[in-house]
């Protein structure tokens, strides 16, 4: 398992890129969300992670939100092919 945890700031367009293996299971991705380094409230969210495969096909997971932090379960069906995989996240 590949546990990260990534900082994203809505104000600046660039994110860093995590690696995974191939084919690796129940790694846990946390992702905490920042407006010009202050942390944002998320507790009232629902949360969506559309994962977008190197052959087109998009996988949904809803994500956890706990302590304004969002937890998203990477299974192997997410890494089961070789490539870049995209990660659209959608909070409501």
């Amino acid at each position: 398992m590949r546990n990260q945890t990534i900082l994203v700031d809505i104000n600046k367009e660039t994110c860093k890129i995590l690696k995974y293996k191939q084919y690796d299971n129940n790694n846990i991705l946390q992702i905490i969300v920042e407006e010009n380094y202050k942390k944002i409230n998320l507790n009232e969210y629902v949360g969506f992670a559309f994962f977008e495969l190197p052959s087109g096909l998009i996988i949904k997971k809803s994500c956890e939100i706990e302590d304004n932090v969002i937890t998203i379960i990477i299974d192997n069906n997410v890494l089961s092919e070789e490539g870049k995989v995209l990660l659209d996240l959608t909070l409501s």
